[in-house]
């Protein structure tokens, strides 16, 4: 039927790029016309147990709601970034240290997403800050201390004064020497970051996969306590 009507097939809600959640919504709203039809049959609720009737009842009227396309719609768009980030992360070179900040980005976009309400909006904020809390660990919030790309830029005083007693407590090294390096590398960091230079350019473009172990590999002796630690962090 779907051959004939040439719409793609249904795709199984899987938390994977070659069969999503989104995926599913997607191929759903492309098989609208298709799905009534089948619902508005005469035989769809006829003709079957009472049990089987019951449950084809409750789907025919579920299909046949008036906001039935516009809400796969909204779910398609709502799924999108979540979908890109599913996408992103099947990939093993990403680094750690992207994690936070995606979380961050996530959040952002559907605080500011102008398809939902507010109660709709509180819940997907408050939702994706309680998978963040479920997930999260000290290395990626080191991690992000560590990219030169995001020095943890986003990191309140009480956040950032945490995570650097975790580089003294998890390094190893005398406190005061990883201290200093650590500041020295951030300036580095910070300055590189400001001029955008050709080379800081090259390190962080999509497409290098090196990405903050390419720029600890290049520039890391200049902080000797640090870099052992930086490169443990990105190797991961």
């Amino acid at each position: 039927m779907q051959g004939a009507a040439k719409v793609p097939k249904l795709a199984s809600a899987a938390e994977t790029r070659w069969g999503s959640i989104k995926k599913s919504l997607e191929t759903a709203d492309k098989s609208c016309y298709l799905l009534w039809s089948v619902v508005g049959a005469r035989n769809f609720t006829t003709g079957v147990a009472a049990k089987q009737r019951q449950k084809r009842t409750a789907i025919a009227t579920f299909i046949r709601t008036a906001d039935f396309q516009r809400n796969l719609k909204l779910g398609i768009k709502l799924l999108s970034p979540i979908d890109e980030l599913i996408v992103k992360y099947q990939n093993d070179k990403i680094a750690i240290s992207e994690i936070y900040p995606d979380f961050l980005a996530l959040i952002s976009r559907y605080r500011t997403s102008p398809d939902i309400d507010s109660l709709q909006r509180d819940f997907l904020v408050s939702t994706i800050k309680f998978y963040w809390e479920f997930l999260r660990a000290d290395v990626h919030l080191i991690a992000y201390l560590l990219d030169p790309r995001y020095i943890g830029e986003k990191l309140d005083r009480t956040d950032r004064a945490s995570v650097e007693r975790m580089v003294v407590t998890y390094a190893f090294v005398v406190e005061g020497d990883i201290l200093v390096e650590l500041d020295n590398f951030m300036e580095h960091a910070q300055s590189d970051k400001d001029s955008n230079n050709a080379e800081y350019c090259l390190y962080f473009a999509e497409e290098n996969p090196r990405k903050p172990k390419g720029w600890w590999l290049k520039y890391g002796h200049y902080y000797p306590s640090l870099k052992p630690f930086a490169m443990k962090i990105f190797s991961l």
